[in-house]
């Protein structure tokens, strides 16, 4: 056989969370016409989209705000504003450790850190250590 390398370790619980949920807990909205909304297309065409009765079956225990933008996502954008809103959060009303952020290239490590500039949180420091 194959020579085996056993390293021990430990697995850290993950608890998996969804655009909807930050949406909640950091009260971000989506607004129609932002750089995160679905655009319109010329044809009129909306199929694409759910229904907002139908997002308040599917998610009924989130609020107007959440259904609302989730009515006009484009999940295919990177919600740079909301990643920030959601980091502060993070560090502010859970108990502390470390956060991974992973994106898919330069320029989007680039927008994400510049977006969390914006927040005076994370201006500061003190606060967070950001490599």
């Amino acid at each position: 056989g194959c020579p085996t390398v056993s390293i021990p370790g430990r697995a850290q619980p993950v608890k998996e969370y969804r655009l909807e949920d930050a949406l909640q807990v950091t009260g971000h909205l989506i607004l129609e016409g932002s750089d995160c909304a679905k655009k319109k297309s010329f044809k009129g065409n909306e199929n694409d989209r759910l229904s907002k009765s139908t997002l308040k079956r599917l998610y009924p225990n989130y609020s107007k705000n959440v259904i609302d933008s989730l009515a006009v996502a484009d999940e295919a954008i990177t919600n740079y504003e909301l990643i920030a809103e959601l980091l502060q959060y993070i560090c502010t009303e859970l108990e502390e450790g470390a956060i991974l952020v992973f994106l898919s290239g330069m320029k989007e490590i680039t927008t994400a850190m510049e977006a969390l500039t914006k927040i005076q949180y994370f201006q500061d420091s003190s606060n967070v250590i950001i490599y």
